[in-house]
C-alpha cells in the first residue's frame, strides 16, 4: 500500500460494480492499517457500507477524518436506474 491513512471512495471506484469495490475495501483494511471510509454510500435497505469515519491521535492531537462519496457524473440512461443520487449513493 502507499502509506495512506485512510481514503474514499470516488466515482470511479464503481466502474467493475459494487461487489468488486467492496472486496478491494475489505482486501485493503485487512492487509494495511488503510480504512476505507464513507459516510454517504449506502446498501439497499438504508445502512452505511463503510466506516464513515475515523479518529486520529497525532501526538495527543485528536483528528477526525470523515469519509464522503462524491456523486457520479451520470448520462440520462444511468440517472433512470439508480433511485437516489445525492447526498448519497444507493448500493
Amino acid at each position: 500500500m502507499l502509506g495512506y491513512d485512510a481514503v474514499a471512495p470516488g466515482n470511479h471506484d464503481f466502474n467493475y460494480g459494487k461487489d468488486r469495490l467492496i472486496a478491494a475495501a475489505k482486501y485493503a483494511e485487512a492487509n494495511s492499517n488503510l480504512k476505507v471510509l464513507s459516510a454517504n454510500i449506502l446498501d439497499k435497505d438504508g445502512n452505511l457500507v463503510f466506516q464513515p469515519y475515523q479518529v486520529y491521535d497525532f501526538n495527543g492531537f485528536k483528528v477526525a477524518v470523515v469519509g464522503l462519496t462524491t456523486t457520479p457524473i451520470l448520462l440520462p440512461r444511468q440517472i433512470r436506474r439508480m433511485s437516489k443520487v445525492f447526498p448519497s449513493w444507493i448500493l
